[in-house]
This record gives C-alpha cells, sequence and structure tokens, in this order.
C-alpha cells in the first residue's frame, strides 16, 4: 500500500522542508499536519498508506512520512518548542484522528480542535522536562 502511494508521502518530506524554512517549528508542525489532514481525507488508500508508515517503526529506511516528521519534530526541539520525548511514530500514530472525523464541515473545527490538542501535547514544558 505504501508503494502505491509513494509520490504522495515523498511530497509529505517536500512541504516539510518548505514550512521549516518559511515558519517556526511548532507552526510548521501544525501546517504540515494539516496538510497531512489533506492527503488522508482526500483518499483512504492514502491514509492507510500513511498508518502503515507509522507503524513501520524506526527502521533504517524511514517512509517519507515519517522522515518528514522526524524533521520537523528536530527543528522543534532545537529550538526548544518541541518537548524532548516526542517520536515521530507515536505522533503521527495520533494524528491518524485527523482525517478519520467524519467529512462534513462542522467536523473541520474538530479536527482543528484535535490538532491543538496535539500540537498543545508536544509543546515543550521546562517543568515537565526535568
Amino acid at each position: 500500500m505504501v508503494a502505491v502511494h509513494q509520490e504522495e508521502l515523498n511530497s509529505l518530506t517536500d512541504k516539510a522542508v518548505v514550512l521549516l524554512a518559511t515558519y517556526e517549528p511548532l507552526e510548521a508542525l501544525r501546517l504540515w499536519f494539516e496538510h497531512l489532514i489533506g492527503h488522508g481525507r482526500s483518499g483512504h488508500g492514502a491514509a492507510v498508506a500513511v498508518e502503515a508508515a507509522a507503524r513501520a517503526g524506526g527502521g533504517r529506511d524511514r517512509p517519507p512520512a515519517v522522515a518528514a516528521l522526524d524533521l520537523l519534530l528536530k527543528a522543534g526541539k532545537d529550538a526548544r518548542q518541541v518537548r524532548s520525548d516526542a517520536e515521530a511514530e507515536d505522533v503521527l500514530l495520533l494524528g491518524t484522528c485527523l482525517w478519520r472525523a467524519e467529512d462534513r464541515p462542522a467536523w473541520r473545527e474538530r479536527r482543528l480542535r484535535m490538532l491543538t490538542v496535539i500540537i498543545d501535547g508536544l509543546r515543550a514544558d521546562p517543568t515537565r522536562e526535568r
């Protein structure tokens, strides 16, 4: 399934690089997830491919979605905006809830609230990092 959507998945890394060049890491992460929601909502196959990538684990050949998220998280950690224990596979699995929400207009707000919960949970907190 991942191979079928390889081009779409590869574009996720490109998107991460562009966002990091334009925005602070935490905002880039939020915008990347909004982009990812579009991939998940646009076709069930793409959503399954992203989930498969997240479940693949931390092997040598990182799937593009995991590699992109690694890049975003590392930038956030380096800028002390993202908590140090955040792992790409975990965050990506959490993010899969974003495109599982029903595809109705009222649910756009719900998806954005859910994304805010994820981003706030990733936010570095000096008292928690001790």
